[in-house]
C-alpha cells in the first residue's frame, strides 16, 4: 500500500496458507475462526487488486488417502468462498496476459492416480490444452506458477498433444518468462530443454518482507523489473528498496530476513 503510483495488479505466487486443514466440513469454515477467515482479512487491506496462485500448502492432499487427507474438491470450495479466486484463470492489461496455472490440478496431486506424488507440480491435460489455446493468438503473455519446473513433472505427464508444460511453453515465444515461487530463493534461469521459455523463481516473503519485485508492461510488448537489482541471489532474501515514483535502493537499512543457504 505504501508504493507510489499503486500497482494495477498485484499476483501471489502460492502458498496463503500453511497447516491450514482442521475439518472435511465447508461449513465449520463458514462458521469458525480460521486461517482461510485470517488470510482473507489481510488481504482485503490491500488497494490493488490481488490475484492468488495456489500452492501445495493451499491444499492438504494424500496419496494415501489417510486421516489427514482433505479433497482438492474441498480446496477449490474453500478458496472461491473466501478469495473467489478459481483453480486457475488469466488477467488481461492492455495488450498482456498474465496467466495464472495451478500446478496441483495433474496426477500427482489425484489420490487416485498411480502418478500420485505430491513432492512433485503437474497440471493435467484440460488445463494444459486450455493453456495452449490462450498463448496461440501472440498476445504478449507472463506464465505463473506456484511450483517451479525443478519440482514439477520434466515430462509426459498425461497423454494426447500437451503432455507436460514445458512441451506447451516451447511452442510460444510470446510468452516473456515464466514466473514461480515454491523454492523460497531467487534465481533467474535462463531458457533450456526443461525450461524453455526464460525462468524466474522468486524469494518468499515468509523470510524476507522485501521479496518481491514491481514491474511495468508496454503495450508494445516490452517489459521492465524495476528493483531487478533487489535480489540477494541464490538466498532467501533480497534488499530494501523504496517505492516513491522511481524505486532506489534505501541505504544503511538493516536486513531482517533469514539469509540461509
Amino acid at each position: 500500500n505504501a508504493i507510489e503510483p499503486q500497482p494495477d495488479h498485484i499476483f501471489i505466487l502460492g502458498d496463503v496458507l500453511h497447516d491450514a486443514y482442521h475439518s472435511t466440513d465447508l461449513d465449520w469454515y463458514q462458521t469458525e475462526n480460521n486461517a482461510f477467515k485470517v488470510a482473507a482479512d489481510l488481504l482485503d487491506d490491500l488497494h490493488a487488486p490481488v490475484h492468488i496462485l495456489w500452492g501445495n500448502h493451499d491444499y492438504e492432499v494424500d496419496c494415501n488417502l489417510g486421516p489427514n487427507h482433505h479433497d482438492r474438491e474441498l480446496s477449490h470450495q474453500l478458496f472461491e468462498t473466501f478469495f473467489q479466486m478459481p483453480t486457475h484463470g488469466v488477467v488481461e492489461a492492455g495488450s498482456w496476459k498474465f496467466i495464472m496455472l495451478n500446478s496441483q490440478l495433474g496426477p500427482t496431486w489425484d489420490p487416485n492416480s498411480e502418478k500420485c506424488d505430491t513432492e512433485l507440480g503437474s497440471y493435467g491435460e484440460e488445463q494444459l490444452t486450455w493453456l495452449d489455446n490462450l498463448l496461440s493468438d501472440d498476445r504478449p503473455a507472463i506464465v505463473m506458477t506456484h511450483h517451479h519446473m525443478l519440482t514439477s513433472t520434466a515430462e509426459a505427464e498425461n497423454d494426447g498433444g500437451n503432455p507436460d508444460l514445458a512441451t506447451v511453453l516451447a511452442r510460444h515465444d510470446n510468452v516473456a518468462f515464466h514466473i514461480a515461487g515454491h523454492l523460497h530463493r531467487w534465481y533467474d534461469i535462463e531458457s533450456s530443454p526443461l525450461t524453455p521459455v526464460r525462468h524466474i523463481i522468486l524469494g518468499a516473503t515468509r523470510y524476507d518482507d522485501d521479496n518481491f519485485w514491481v514491474a511495468e508492461f508496454d503495450t508494445n510488448g516490452d517489459y521492465r523489473i524495476l528493483d531487478y537489482e533487489k535480489p540477494q541471489w541464490n538466498t532467501t532474501c533480497a534488499d530494501t528498496w523504496l517505492y516513491y515514483g522511481i524505486p532506489e535502493l534505501t541505504a544503511n537499512t538493516v536486513e531482517n530476513g533469514d539469509c540461509s543457504f
